[in-house]
């Protein structure tokens, strides 16, 4: 499942904080549990930081992972963030806030300057 391949531009990626994983047996039982979840490509699940980083192919299933996580008997921590983003013109702007693109130019108070 975790195959090195090159990145498709269309996947979606999340990445969930796990709690209570112990050992390397739990990181590999949270990896087969969402593996079988239909939609994500690759998974990679790190003990230190508790943390999975999930590769989906499509629209991502994101109840279905937490769902599968829990069922094997770990807790995710979720949490909701509202971000408002000013100044996005055109398709260009869409796609380099979507693909975490970073513009070297700055304009007044270290804001980035749109695109046109």
């Amino acid at each position: 499942m975790n195959a090195h391949r090159k990145p498709d531009p269309a996947d979606v990626r999340l990445s969930f904080r796990i709690e209570a994983m112990t050992c390397a047996s739990c990181v590999r039982r949270a990896e087969l549990a969402i593996g079988k979840v239909p939609g994500v490509r690759s998974a990679s699940v790190n003990l230190a930081t508790a943390t999975a980083n999930l590769t989906f192919e499509g629209t991502p299933a994101a109840d279905a992972v937490i769902a599968a996580i829990e069922g094997a008997g770990y807790e995710v921590l979720t949490e909701m963030a509202e971000i408002e983003i000013e100044g996005m013109t055109c398709a260009s702007c869409v796609r380099a806030g979507r693909t975490g693109h970073r513009r070297r130019t700055r304009g007044p108070e270290g804001l980035r300057k749109p695109c046109h």
